[in-house]
């Protein structure tokens, strides 16, 4: 007697209490993923009651680990008693907070270039770095392997890039390189200036960058034409860009210590959020788009943080004696923002008071090696070391500077992670995890 065949879709057309059941015994990571299965799916865990149980449950451990760690500065909302909000947005904020806050950090850290890396971009589970080695690399950051490999024609130090699904653009010299991430090949090359660029940002179709001079100038990255000069946007470099596409306002840091708005379309200027005297070098500018708020970090170990909407600061405050070199937030979240400065030292910083949070460093533990020689990265494979740890240090961070051999040149933050890049030619990655 053959057995009734049984249609593996079946499962999308279970009663709905059923797949409540199924779908309250999954964790929040898998829960999420069912979301992406179809309409159904996600109407049914959104508008239940799940993400309001996972948040309770959660909540009752943030607590033990606060008590456990005697930490509550940041912590707040633990005390917060919600009776209505999107328990899902709220659970996702909250869990972030609580681990980057609370949570043990391991590092894992390999060789990625032969020189300094200069800047990187961080994917789901890929991350981008270029070097002044003339070199733009792929890595899987579960692997740590080098999954493609693309070099600057003109063999200069790679300033800034970005990239996308099919695309990669890299600033370096007086050029912008256009790639195809799947073939590999170079789409084009742009003669951007005849000085050194600074900086740059993609709003598609166009590309700006930072001159030497003080000026932005816009690319069509199809046609490669220049499309727009901004004129005189600063009196030195350009030193950072960042775009806010809703409100079409282009906001940049220069070496001459001010923060300017200016329109995005027309270059008109529509205010100077910040000016120092003396001048102090603007490295680095976040934009958090979801509390239109920007956020820059300066040479003499500030981190300034303003309003767009009002033009006014926010608030101030100095998490060291050295550069500031990198800032990141990530989208989705609004409460944290990331800094890294040149003696090696990451702040956790609240978006709203400038609070630090947490400051550590990464504290060479027992190193525990493993060659890949298969890696393209490095032609005689690479070392990739695990078992480092991270130093809490507090929040002042002044006497910090003899403990840190590991100068952070550029930052970015994921889900779970913290990944910066020094001039040894090395990328660590800090994973934070709740006990």
């Amino acid at each position: 007697m053959q057995s009734k065949r049984i249609d593996s879709s079946d499962i999308l057309f279970l009663p709905n209490d059923y797949l409540f059941k199924i779908f309250s015994l999954l964790p929040p990571s898998s829960l999420a993923r069912c979301c992406l299965v179809c309409s159904s799916w996600n109407q049914i865990i959104t508008n239940s009651s799940l993400w309001k149980q996972i948040y309770s449950q959660s909540k009752e451990h943030w607590l033990q680990l606060s008590s456990w760690t005697a930490t509550t500065k940041g912590l707040n909302f633990l005390n917060d008693e919600v009776q209505s909000a999107d328990w899902k947005s709220l659970y996702v904020k909250n869990q972030h907070t609580v681990l980057f806050v609370l949570g043990s950090v391991a590092i894992k850290e390999w060789k990625a270039h032969s020189r300094r890396v200069e800047c990187c971009r961080l994917g789901m589970e890929t991350l981008m770095t270029g070097s002044s080695d003339g070199v733009v690399c792929t890595w899987s950051l579960k692997t740590s392997k080098c999954l493609a490999t693309f070099i600057v024609p003109n063999k200069g130090r790679v300033v800034d890039l970005e990239f996308y699904e099919d695309k990669i653009l890299a600033v370096s010299g007086t050029e912008i390189y256009i790639w195809n991430r799947k073939k590999g090949s170079l789409l084009r090359r742009i003669q951007g200036y005849n000085q050194p660029l600074h900086s740059m940002c993609y709003a598609d179709p166009e590309i700006l960058v930072g001159c030497s001079d003080g000026t932005i100038r816009v690319f069509d990255i199809y046609s490669g034409r220049c499309a727009r000069i901004f004129s005189r946007q600063h009196s030195d470099r350009v030193t950072c860009i960042v775009v806010d596409m809703v409100a079409c306002i282009l906001m940049s840091g220069s070496a001459d210590g001010t923060v300017k708005l200016c329109d995005l379309l027309t270059g008109e200027k529509i205010c100077c959020l910040f000016t120092s005297a003396p001048p102090t070098e603007v490295l680095c500018l976040n934009h958090v788009l979801q509390q239109n708020t920007l956020i820059g970090g300066t040479s003499r170990g500030q981190v300034h943080a303003w309003d767009i909407s009002k033009q006014k600061i926010l608030w101030s405050v100095r998490i060291g004696p050295n550069s500031v070199h990198s800032l990141h937030s990530q989208f989705y979240d609004t409460a944290l923002v990331v800094a890294g400065t040149i003696n090696g030292v990451i702040s956790i910083l609240d978006t709203q008071s400038g609070v630090i949070l947490r400051t550590f460093v990464i504290a060479h533990g027992r190193k525990q090696m493993t060659m890949d020689k298969k890696n393209s990265g490095e032609s005689k494979g690479h070392l990739v070391v695990t078992g480092h740890s991270a130093m809490d240090i507090g929040s002042s961070v002044e006497d910090s500077t003899s403990n840190v051999p590991l100068p952070i040149l550029c930052l970015k933050t994921g889900m779970t992670k913290i990944v910066t890049t020094h001039p040894d030619g090395m990328v660590r990655v800090s994973q934070f995890k709740l006990q």
